[in-house]
């Protein structure tokens, strides 16, 4: 999968990009305006090309492993469930 993500309409500290993934993965849908664009390009692992602070930053390659590890979340005392999403 492929993700293009725009900081500089985010005003959310870094760690809100991981819950912005994390929805993502677990939905196939994203949830705010700083994910551009995302589309499946038959890889397992997600690659996120990151505009911040007006420049291109160099593309970040998150292994299917990692992907997989990012589809648990422990929010509220709950471990939401994994959800297979195939890129």
């Amino acid at each position: 999968m492929k993700v293009w993500i725009d900081r500089d309409i985010c005003e959310g500290n870094l760690s809100s990009c991981l819950s912005c993934l994390l929805h993502l993965v677990r939905t196939g849908e994203a949830e705010h305006a700083c994910i551009m664009r995302h589309e499946g390009n038959g890889s397992k692992d997600m690659m996120i090309f990151m505009y911040s602070e007006s420049q291109d930053r160099e593309p970040l390659v998150i292994p299917k492993q990692l992907v997989d590890m990012i589809a648990y979340e422990f929010k509220d005392g709950i471990l939401a469930p994994k959800i297979e999403i195939e890129f």
